[in-house]
């Protein structure tokens, strides 16, 4: 009839299809449990654009510029007699007001 290596393979060939189908089917599960406010277009993402160490941009509206400090933005405030200026490349930085009119 049949000899024990036809029905050990057959057992052993229905184990793999089994473990095959369960892996396939806990994949699926794992992306539909995927939160989809968290994409990247959706209000609530919380990916920060890293800033490149050094760089510095003026804010006029708080006078002073922010710095990048390891990938993250600092805001240095320019002193009451001083505005920021931004130099070549991303560069900023305070200088003092002068005694000039003002049109």
């Amino acid at each position: 009839m049949f000899s024990i290596k036809s029905i050990l393979s057959f057992f052993v060939l229905l184990q793999a299809l089994l473990y095959c189908t369960a892996a396939l089917n806990k994949s699926k599960l794992d992306l539909d449990k995927r939160d989809p406010a968290a994409s990247p277009n959706k209000p609530g993402y919380n990916y920060k654009p890293r800033c490149k160490n050094g760089e510095k941009q003026c804010n006029k509206q708080q006078n002073g510029y922010t710095e990048c400090v390891k990938g993250n933005k600092k805001f240095v405030k320019c002193r009451r007699n001083q505005f920021c200026v931004m130099l070549n490349g991303p560069n900023a930085m305070c200088v003092a007001k002068t005694g000039g009119r003002r049109n």
